[in-house]
């Protein structure tokens, strides 16, 4: 019943799952997507193998020279900059008290600029499996590698009535992928002018508020309300 995203090399700590499920278990969040603080680290260069870092390299399973058993705080030499670190202020009440000072907080919506203000990333969220049906899943056309999903899922899920919680207990460490070995342009470098997601974001939620196109994803070939019904593992 419940989804969750992780990428970008995410470490989660030990009490991620117990609190995902509380937060889920209380009725009223039935229609919620969760976001998770991340306080992103840099990496030694022991650990990592720049000739696989081209995310079209096709025989990458994985960057690391090593397996990593360990927290990126235990392995990796320093934190990067709080401006990678999100969001600030409770990663710096993390920093420096040990806690965010905050549990379970749902996140005002601008109604004038949705777009911006809420923190909600797929480098690690969760979401019920209720709000992929409704939304027929995303929208991969737009699949550029620059981003646009989170934005994408999260306006449209909040136009049908979801809200967005954030779990300030619960601080995730993401290792920053944007290494120095990798050129600008690169889809895992990505620069603000190579991405669509503003063109997208603004150019197909004005569309869905004008009622000119439906909310659901348009272009997928399959219909995830169904799926249910087949008594088989859904891959997605």
């Amino acid at each position: 019943e419940i989804i969750t995203f992780v990428s970008d090399n995410i470490w989660l700590p030990k009490n991620f799952i117990k609190r995902t499920l509380e937060f889920y278990s209380n009725h009223e969040h039935s229609k919620s997507l969760l976001a998770y603080p991340e306080i992103s680290y840099s990496l030694k260069s022991q650990y990592i193998n720049s000739k696989k870092l081209l995310i079209d390299n096709e025989k990458t399973l994985t960057i690391f020279e090593q397996n990593i058993t360990k927290s990126f705080s235990s392995n990796f030499e320093e934190k990067l900059s709080l401006h990678s670190s999100k969001p600030v202020d409770l990663i710096k009440n993390f920093l420096n008290f040990g806690s965010t000072k905050v549990s379970f907080e749902k996140q005002p919506r601008d109604k004038k600029s949705p777009e911006k203000g809420i923190f909600w990333e797929l480098t690690c969220a969760s979401v019920p499996w209720s709000v992929l049906e409704d939304l027929n899943g995303v929208e991969e056309e737009y699949d550029f590698g620059n981003d646009c999903h989170e934005t994408n899922i999260r306006l449209r899920a909040e136009y049908l009535g979801y809200d967005v919680w954030l779990d300030g207990e619960t601080v995730v460490e993401h290792l920053n992928h944007n290494f120095q070995y990798q050129q600008v342009g690169d889809l895992w470098n990505k620069q603000p002018k190579n991405s669509i997601q503003e063109i997208v974001v603004i150019k197909e939620m004005s569309k869905i508020t004008r009622e000119e196109r439906v909310v659901q994803s348009r272009f997928n070939e399959f219909d995830l309300r169904k799926w249910r019904k087949y008594d088989c593992p859904v891959q997605m």
